[in-house]
């Protein structure tokens, strides 16, 4: 537990309730290995009916949580921020501790024999930690749109996939976005961008989709009277409109674990890819927990 007391008095009345409902919902998803963001704490609300879905709830359970932290009354370790993260470069007491945390990131490719290449594209920048784990497992690659992508990313994957394709595999884009006028149009204008760059792929929106929202029921939200395309969207699908982030966590990686798996031809490849690497990682450590020994026998071979 990370609960640390440095404003004693600044909660108020109006925030207790609010803190007593989000921490279990906190304690749950810790539970489970997640870590929530304020939204998605939100969507949880308005999900189990403890609020209504409107920008001022959204606005006073995130000032509830910012003050319940500073009582103490939160842990810290529970809410996180994923768009805003500091960055430095790794740094290390001695050669040895390198060496270790190079065998736990020693990766072969897991994909080289297989008929194809599967990155998942997700929306939203605030749920690339939701998915990391899960991509990471299958060594698929994951990526964050940022609304639309940009020409110059959208150029580097038709590179990419026609690099790919010289080596005789094919290429498929797992989608994840909301399901609403501009989240639905971004799937279009990826494949007709790609399209114009020559490149053969496959696109596969794989959330949200009405089938999912049927059998899910997210918090819904009203349409963005803003959003030039809302016109098209309410003529098939009506006044609401649904965030990818009203979703679970272990929905969404449930959904896109199964996909990635439906897309193995070789399991036994795959399977043995696993192996390699684990072995590489062990002869890494045995280098590491023998460093002494090892640098000797470097410094008589030199």
């Amino acid at each position: 537990m990370s609960k640390i007391k440095y404003i004693p008095d600044c909660v108020r009345k109006s925030d207790m309730k609010v803190i007593t409902q989000a921490i279990p919902i906190l304690m749950e998803y810790k539970n489970a290995g997640y870590k929530l963001t304020l939204r998605q704490l939100h969507y949880q609300f308005v999900a189990r009916d403890l609020a209504p879905n409107k920008k001022t709830t959204y606005n006073k359970i995130c000032e509830a949580m910012r003050r319940g932290r500073m009582a103490g009354l939160i842990d810290w370790n529970a809410i996180e921020d994923r768009t805003r993260i500091l960055r430095s470069r790794p740094q290390w007491d001695n050669p040895e501790e390198i060496i270790q945390a190079c065998a736990d990131q020693f990766h072969v490719d897991y994909w080289q024999n297989q008929e194809k290449r599967v990155e998942v594209w997700i929306e939203k920048d605030a749920l690339l930690g939701v998915i990391e784990e899960t991509c990471n497992n299958w060594d698929c690659s994951y990526f964050s749109c940022r609304g639309y992508p940009s020409i110059s990313e959208l150029h580097e994957t038709a590179l990419r996939i026609k690099r790919f394709k010289e080596y005789g595999q094919g290429f498929t884009i797992l989608y994840c976005g909301d399901h609403d006028p501009s989240g639905l149009d971004m799937g279009d204008y990826i494949t007709r961008s790609l399209r114009e760059f020559n490149a053969e792929f496959e696109f596969k929106r794989i959330a949200l989709s009405m089938q999912q929202i049927e059998r899910y029921n997210p918090p819904p939200n009203t349409i963005k009277e803003s959003d030039t395309r809302s016109g098209d969207y309410r003529k098939h699908y009506g006044n609401q409109c649904w965030e990818l982030d009203a979703l679970p966590p272990r929905m969404l990686n449930f959904i896109i674990d199964a996909e990635i798996q439906c897309n193995i031809n070789d399991r036994e490849d795959f399977k043995l890819q696993r192996e390699i690497e684990l072995e590489g990682r062990q002869q890494l450590h045995t280098v590491a927990n023998n460093f002494d020994d090892a640098l000797k026998y470097a410094e008589v071979c030199a």
